[in-house]
């Protein structure tokens, strides 16, 4: 039986046992916070949820949707690519570099050219520094620079070991003039050599 809410008034402590009120006929603003043993989350549909009722490191991985991060990275470049271990550039589909825990390593296509990155000495971990590693698919290592803001860029200096930047002649090219400001050069068994015009 159905009795109309406009039948009934309720006063004082005089309670509903075991009965069951629709949604609908509950007015605006009437049951309070204390009154909710639970709600679930597929009822919040609308609105913002503040940060701070996030619990820290509680969003996990499987919680995102698949590409959720690239998605969210392609408004800001399609060339740019995350993935859980690197963060990769590109040129069209042409794969040039990444960033992971090797160093920054550079690429073209499958060819892998080279790292520059973290490095230590053969043989003893513990002496460590800054290295630029050329690979077996590179070709050269240069440092070089452009007067302009636009152009060619100037070679001064090069690592050719296979002879391909400069034809037939593998080995290290100046692009510039060497200034040793009084220091010397010295060979196997520590001997030095005078450069003279």
């Amino acid at each position: 039986m159905l009795i109309s809410g406009k039948r009934i008034h309720i006063t004082g402590s005089t309670q509903i046992d075991k009965a069951a009120i629709h949604g609908a006929t509950i007015i605006d603003a009437t049951i309070t916070n204390a009154k909710i043993a639970s709600l679930d989350a597929a009822k919040i549909t609308t609105g913002v949820l503040s940060a701070a009722r996030i619990g820290a490191g509680s969003i996990t991985a499987d919680k995102l949707a698949a590409n959720a991060i690239k998605v969210g990275l392609s408004g800001w470049s399609d060339s740019i690519r995350v993935s859980p271990y690197s963060l990769s550039w590109y040129s069209g589909s042409t794969l040039e570099g990444q960033i992971s825990s090797v160093g920054m390593e550079f690429y073209y296509g499958s060819r892998f050219i080279g790292v520059m990155g973290q490095g230590f000495k053969e043989g003893d971990n513990n002496v460590r520094g800054i290295a630029m590693q050329l690979n077996g698919q590179g070709d050269y290592v240069t440092w070089s620079y452009r007067s302009g803001a636009s152009g060619t860029y100037t070679t001064m200096f090069t690592l050719d070991p296979k002879g391909k930047f400069n034809p037939s002649e593998p080995g290290i090219h100046l692009g510039a003039a060497l200034y040793t400001h009084a220091y010397n050069f010295y060979t196997s068994g520590r001997r030095d050599i005078y450069l003279a015009d």
